[in-house]
């Protein structure tokens, strides 16, 4: 049984949630997934199933339910609505939903000394009573997220703190009394004194990142602390040493739940890196109670392990493996036998793992399945699926998905989902467009979400989401990464002759061609896409980025004192003695008198001024290219009404310049009359209009 939805009523004085609960009508069984299906997508988790996270998944103490959040966007309110669920394992009884609405919880990043908003959803887990009648969560409103609470049986849900800073993470005490939270106290002083400093004028230094604003960001180191209040409401307080030790506050994002964990014996069990470097493999181990370690030998035990789990006096752990370890392998290690079986092996990606008494529970997605909530039999390694959040899109027609496998000169593995059309192929083949530059799990828009590929393929366009290769580095730590990739820039040609293979692959097939292809990225898919235009003018009749920061002047002057430095201590040369040589293999700068492909940037408000040295000199050597500047955003765009306008500007894109098609939409005349005049005079016209 696939569970569906019940629930909860409408609360006065909430945000009101309306496409979450119940599902939509289910569609008809020709229609074809287009981008509305993709906005309004339910989620649990992280957007991505490529980005490491700790599990949203919290059990109850009894193991026998399991509270999430299932998130969607509104376009309606331009944001995106959290629904808390709870599913009873034991029953086939249906979800409930005990609680919705609440603004986006963004998670914020760490960059070089200052910390800022990423655009990356932060993991809201919700936290169990020790009784198991309650729950404690996270909810954002009135501009601060603060500590609700909520009873399993029913009744309304309550704030429960009023703090002047944001929490950052709630747990129970363990008599039920008392509810912990995190918070950073210096922030609001350290805001105080930004203030301030705006009256005599902010101090040009390393906490400015001038492509952001004027304003200093805040320090990357800013202390955490531990704050207290009675669980049924009322004052808080700061946490005894007892009650900080008792806290433990979730991983980070990009990190995998690795432990350690224990069992109720008292064993431990986790996974410790082999050595320094930055995509260290790692190794399982398990600690008896009195402290005697057990390393694992076996081969299966070192490698990309992504969690770590006790059941039933095994250990049992999730593993990336096979092709630029596309497949995912559950295994379970006895350590006090040194026994070892595999239980499952799948080509679905599978995140969030956590153990329960009925076994694992993890979701899974597959390139044309979206994310589920499914149980994996820890005897027999069966897989059920326990809820589906997107029931009614079981109808779908979704086009074929074939998985292509390469290697590169330098023998490192990558892989491409080519997505084609339904139907037979025109004469001369099939458009394509390249989505970059991972490709787990459902196919959505590629990293960052920016280029929907089911709606691509709907209106007759190929696509080949294309997995980047590994990085051809053993270094050290983030520093020693990014000097061997910058290096005689190695990491953009390695990258750049796996697409290249790949298209190669592609086209042999002859239902592709080879003379309308587009390209696209965000971040390591835009450098890629600007490394290709430069280094294959030719290949490509149409691109779009939606990031451009990698530029002799971006890298010394957008980028702030602190991004100057860190650059220049790998060898790139100070914006005072500019050196071509060095630039010229990347710079669309340097290289815009030769680009001949059109060029669309839709670029946030936030990084926007590092692209435009590229544009401008495109525009001077007239280039057709086109930017749109997305406000109130990072450099991972969160808002649905701009998610929803950049699919439909990326999709008008390509089809126009792949397939010569213009939507007859009146309130796109404007679009097209500048896209026009850029084809015919192969340059952006000096004068254009909104």
């Amino acid at each position: 049984m696939i569970a569906t939805f019940h629930a909860a009523p409408a609360r006065a004085g909430e945000a009101q949630c309306p496409s979450v609960w119940p599902p939509r009508a289910p569609v008809s069984a020709t229609s074809e997934l287009d981008a509305e299906h993709l906005l309004l997508l339910r989620d649990i988790g992280m957007p991505e199933a490529a980005q490491s996270a700790p599990s949203p998944l919290a059990i109850s103490p009894d193991g026998k339910r399991v509270a999430f959040f299932v998130t969607q966007a509104s376009l309606a309110a331009n944001d995106y609505c959290d629904t808390l669920v709870v599913l009873d394992l034991s029953t086939k009884s249906a979800p409930r939903a005990l609680d919705s609405g609440g603004h986006r919880i963004l998670a914020e990043e760490a960059l070089r000394g200052v910390r800022r908003e990423s655009g990356v959803p932060d993991i809201n887990r919700p936290a169990w009573s020790p009784d198991g009648r309650s729950l404690a969560y996270r909810k954002r409103g009135g501009g601060r997220t603060q500590v609700w609470r909520v009873d399993i049986a029913g009744g309304s849900a309550r704030q429960v703190t009023s703090s002047p800073q944001d929490v950052e993470g709630v747990q129970w005490s363990a008599d039920g009394a008392t509810l912990l939270y995190a918070v950073r106290p210096g922030r609001s002083d350290l805001e105080a004194e930004r203030n301030a400093e705006a009256a005599q004028g902010y101090l040009y230094d390393a906490r400015v990142l001038p492509h952001v604003g004027a304003e200093p960001q805040l320090p990357e180191v800013l202390s955490q602390a531990i704050m207290t209040v009675p669980a049924s409401g009322g004052l808080a307080a700061e946490a005894t040493a007892a009650q900080v030790s008792e806290f433990s506050p979730l991983a980070p994002l990009g990190a995998s739940d690795l432990g350690p964990v224990g069992d109720s014996r008292g064993w431990r069990a986790g996974a410790d890196a082999v050595d320094n470097s930055y995509f260290a493999a790692r190794r399982l181990w398990a600690e008896t109670p009195a402290g005697r370690r057990i390393v694992c030998a076996m081969e299966a035990c070192t490698g990309k392990l992504a969690a770590v789990i006790w059941s039933g006096g095994q250990v049992l752990f999730l593993r990336r493996e096979g092709w630029a370890r596309e497949t995912s392998a559950f295994y379970a290690w006895s350590p006090d036998t040194g026994t070892m079986r595999l239980l499952k092996r799948t080509a679905d990606r599978l995140t969030g793992c956590i153990g329960v008494r009925v076994g694992v529970l993890c979701l899974s997605e597959a390139s044309r399945q979206p994310r589920r909530l499914v149980t994996i039999d820890v005897r027999r390694g069966g897989e059920r699926v326990l809820f589906d959040p997107n029931p009614e899109l079981a109808g779908l027609v979704l086009p074929k998905v074939e998985r292509l496998r390469w290697r590169n000169s330098l023998g490192l593995e990558a892989w491409g989902d080519l997505v084609l059309p339904k139907g037979k192929p025109p004469a001369s083949g099939w458009p394509l467009v390249v989505v970059q530059y991972r490709s787990s799990g459902f196919l959505r828009g590629g990293v960052g979400d920016e280029y929907p590929i089911f709606p691509l393929a709907a209106r007759g366009i190929a696509v080949l989401s294309f997995e980047r290769p590994d990085f051809d580095t053993r270094a050290n730590g983030v520093d020693g990464l990014v000097a061997a990739v910058y290096k005689d820039w190695a990491d953009r040609r390695s990258v750049h002759e796996s697409l290249m293979t790949g298209l190669d692959l592609v086209l042999a097939r002859g239902d592709i061609d080879g003379r309308r292809l587009g390209l696209s990225g965000l971040s390591d898919g835009a450098m890629t896409t600007r490394y290709a235009l430069i280094h294959a003018p030719d290949r490509f009749l149409a691109a779009a980025i939606s990031t451009c920061g990698l530029e002799p002047y971006s890298v010394m002057v957008d980028g702030g004192i602190a991004q100057a430095d860190w650059f220049r201590s790998f060898g790139f040369p100070p914006s005072s003695q500019p050196d071509a040589g060095f630039w010229k293999p990347m710079s669309l700068t340097l290289n815009a008198a030769t680009i001949r492909t059109p060029l669309l940037m839709q670029i946030s408000d936030d990084e926007y001024h590092q692209a435009l040295g590229a544009f401008t000199a495109l525009r001077e050597h007239g280039k057709p290219v086109e930017m749109y500047v997305f406000p109130g955003e990072h450099h991972t765009k969160w808002q649905p009404v701009h998610r929803a306008a950049i699919y439909s500007r990326n999709l008008d894109w390509f089809a126009f310049w792949l397939q010569g098609r213009v939507d007859p939409d009146p309130v796109k005349a404007a679009q097209y009359r500048r896209w026009s005049a850029l084809k015919t005079s192969g340059g952006t016209p000096i004068a254009s209009g909104p």
